[in-house]
């Protein structure tokens, strides 16, 4: 018979315990105390935990990485800055997590270990207009899209466009190195396809400048290891340079004309909230929509828009709410040229890109023609108030967040819109009474995207016309176990149709602890590519100090762990804790409801992360965010978004 096993430490045990941790503590304080002693003496700003600079660098709105809790802030002012943390942290063997925007969905900004670089005071912008054949948009690493948009504002530069984020907000690295969804990118392509030259550090703390024309090698440069290595970073860094390879501390973009000349465009946005079923044992609010507002849709998003129109929508679906539907435009013409688009004269409505009268009228209704300078300035940033809004840390909340990339065969088309309007039923179904919200985002793509090869540079799937996003928000810390459990059925049943049954965005990036080992997550956000870019990973980072748990592995890393299998039911929680069978009872719905055709079996688990339930940790909480004040004219308690003057930078 075998020993029972303890079920409790002894006091010994437990008094052991408690000094390893102290002794453990007091080290970590001791090391990063010295190591901003050390900044302090160079002269670039460092803090501490408690610090106010620390505490603003670190506050988060997602309240799923509110505690975490680098050892020190590190605001770089310069590239030379950088280059001294990078040799020092290497030194101490102390890990680094870069911060540009701040804006990484899965908190991929954030740390609780080693060292923040937080890239915010490095934001400088500047627009050279002299420049042949077209003018050059430099950025430096901290930057935001809205440093780069006032210069084109303030110098009245209409018709000529920087082929940056639709969220003045975002940071300029992250999307750059991810690739770059951009509101005119399907008249221009990825933001990483106007890229000209990118300035970088490395793990070695080498500043190293690469651009497009090492791509461009003869058959004699291409002997010459150094050159090929270049060209391989620079190829890498148009979509897949973040945090994989160095920091990036400077960017030049070249600027893009828009069509018409005097640099007018059409935008504007609507939220359409469509007929539902009548279910008289539903209110109306938790009702399907009708198979009309489906075929709509299906149209909608089947139809093949010409390069110069852009798209976007959202499935928004609030517990208590009925579910709309919201629309943004942009396009790259006149009212006139998106009139005749939307409405062409003579032709049925079945067969016009809405089948919808009253939503193409509506839409047609909330756009205006502008000129480039003011949709920058004020309807860009109004389209994305939600998303601006929702990125100030005294607008907390818990939130996570998974994507896919879709082509728009209409077959394709109507399982996925099918699914979507099934799920967000039984979402209301499901948390009746809560404070949550579901939303689905559909990014327009394609057009000049699709027209750069999948291996022209390291963003693969070029052949997607819809990079799609799930975001689930919630309050209330006890659903997060709950919510993880619906985010992960429904990614996998809607990932059968992403390119090749895998594809995601990695700036749209899964939560960790999902059911993907970090092979697949490579994968997912870099298709074929992956093996080389390993190859650049191995010879810009050789021992791997730029790390993530998602970013590129060194070819060994990926050979040990092909050689280990994954077991996902080591991993995860077992159906039976969770509340009334979920997973169980959303097979069943989603198979018999939706009539969606899952192509693998939907296990019956999913993984739990670590949440601490301590009353003390709550309370701190409570107290961080009342205390926080954002900064100047972002700040909500002087009307937010609305309040705004020169996009606020």
């Amino acid at each position: 018979m075998e020993p029972a096993i303890p079920l409790r430490r002894t006091a010994e045990e437990i008094e052991d315990a408690r000094k390893r941790i102290k002794e453990r503590t007091e080290a970590d304080k001791k090391l990063y105390r010295d190591f901003a002693d050390t900044m302090k003496t160079e002269n670039i700003p460092v803090y501490l935990p408690g610090e106010a600079e620390y505490e603003r660098s670190v506050a988060n709105p997602n309240l799923l990485y509110r505690f975490s809790r680098p050892g020190c802030v590190v605001q770089p002012l310069s590239t030379s800055d950088v280059q001294t943390v990078i040799k020092e942290a290497r030194e101490q063997n102390i890990s680094m997590t870069i911060k540009g925007g701040g804006h990484s969905y899965a908190g991929f900004s954030t740390t609780n270990d080693g060292i923040s670089l937080d890239l915010g005071k490095m934001n400088r912008a500047r627009l050279n207009t002299k420049v042949k054949p077209r003018p050059v948009m430099t950025m430096q690493g901290g930057a935001q899209w809205g440093h780069a948009y006032k210069h084109l504002i303030n110098g009245k530069h209409d018709g000529m466009i920087v082929n940056g984020g639709r969220c003045p907000t975002v940071g300029v690295g992250g999307f750059i190195l991810g690739g770059g969804l951009a509101p005119f990118g399907r008249s221009f392509g990825l933001g990483c396809d106007t890229l000209i030259e990118a300035t970088i550090v490395t793990a070695d703390g080498d500043i190293v400048t690469v651009s497009r024309k090492d791509l461009e090698l003869n058959d004699e440069e291409k002997k010459d290891p150094e050159k090929v290595k270049r060209r391989d970073l620079f190829w890498a860094l148009c979509g897949a340079g973040g945090g994989n390879f160095g920091v990036v501390v400077e960017f030049k973009l070249e600027i893009q004309y828009l069509e018409d000349p005097e640099g007018l465009v059409v935008a504007g946005k609507y939220e359409w909230q469509p007929a539902y079923e009548k279910d008289e044992a539903k209110p109306q609010e938790d009702a399907v929509v009708t198979d009309e507002t489906l075929a709509t849709m299906n149209r909608f998003y089947s139809y093949n828009w010409p390069n110069r129109c852009t798209i976007d929508s959202s499935w928004i679906c609030t517990i208590g709410k009925p579910l709309t539907i919201r629309f943004l435009v942009y396009y790259d013409g006149l009212k006139t040229q998106f009139t005749q688009l939307i409405n062409p004269v003579g032709v049925p409505d079945d067969e016009k890109p809405i089948p919808s009268k009253p939503l193409r009228d509506m839409i047609i209704r909330r756009v205006i023609e502008e000129p480039s300078t003011r949709f920058l300035h004020e309807t860009l940033v109004d389209q994305w108030s939600d998303e601006i809004v929702r990125a100030f840390p005294a607008n907390k909340g818990y939130s996570l967040h998974a994507s896919f990339v879709f082509p728009n065969d209409i077959d394709t088309i109507e399982n996925i819109t099918r699914f979507i309007n099934a799920d967000m039923a039984r979402f209301k179904e499901r948390y009746a009474g809560e404070t949550a919200t579901m939303q689905v985002t559909w990014i327009h793509s394609g057009g000049k995207v699709s027209e750069v090869g999948d291996s022209d540079t390291a963003y693969p799937w070029r052949q997607g016309v819809y990079n799609v996003y799930i975001m689930l928000q919630w309050d209330g810390k006890w659903l997060e176990t709950d919510i993880r459990g619906w985010l992960q059925i429904f990614r996998r049943n809607l990932r059968q149709y992403s390119l090749e049954g895998q594809a995601a965005y990695v700036n749209f990036p899964f939560p960790d602890k999902m059911e993907l080992s970090g092979t697949d997550y490579e994968y997912a956000y870099y298709g074929k590519n992956c093996d080389a870019l390993r190859k650049v990973k191995e010879e810009w980072d050789e021992k791997e100090y730029f790390k993530w748990n998602q970013g590129i592995k060194l070819p060994k890393s990926v050979e040990e762990s092909n050689s280990t299998s994954f077991h996902p039911a080591t991993e995860v929680v077992e159906e039976s804790k969770l509340e009334t069978n979920f997973v169980t009872a959303l097979k069943v719905n989603i198979l018999s409801s939706a009539e969606v055709p899952v192509a693998a079996k939907v296990t019956n688990n999913y993984k739990k992360d670590k949440a601490s339930d301590r009353k003390l940790a709550d309370q701190l909480a409570l107290e961080q965010w009342k205390t926080f004040e954002p900064f100047g004219s972002w700040s909500t308690s002087s009307g937010g978004i609305y309040a705004l003057t020169d996009l606020g930078f």
